[in-house]
């Protein structure tokens, strides 16, 4: 399966997890809402072994969606997305969880390239205003 995440080069971290950059906790915290389930209280996904997946989504849009208004503090922070081909479960939203054994990372793109790529709208309609 093709699938689409958010992690910083230097050592493949998510945005939650990865190296600090100063909205980290304000984004984790709005995104504790039902729009955007961890994974343990997404009831398609159940439960999430750190050690062993990460989290992602199905589609662009998935992604696009799930980081609405985040995309710029991001790219400063040096995040990047990266396709992956895995096997994965399906959650609410888009929401993925591959096995990192066995993944293959087919591409990696900084941001503005990826929006551009796949958003309706420029980069910049997708941050904050």
């Amino acid at each position: 399966m093709i699938l689409f995440r958010v992690e910083h080069p230097t050592d493949g971290t998510g945005p939650y997890n990865g190296p600090d950059w100063p909205d980290q906790n304000t984004m984790a915290w709005q995104h504790k809402d039902s729009e955007h389930p961890h994974p343990q209280l997404d009831e398609k996904l159940g439960y999430c072994s750190r050690r062993l997946e990460k989290c992602s989504c199905d589609s662009p849009e998935a992604l696009l969606t799930w980081f609405r208004g985040w995309w710029d503090q991001m790219h400063a922070a040096g995040y990047e997305v990266v396709i992956v081909d895995a096997e994965a479960r399906v959650g609410q939203y888009g929401q993925a969880l591959y096995w990192v054994e066995g993944s293959e990372i087919l591409e990696h793109l900084d941001i503005p390239t990826f929006t551009e790529l796949f958003a309706d709208t420029d980069a910049d309609d997708l941050v904050p205003a």
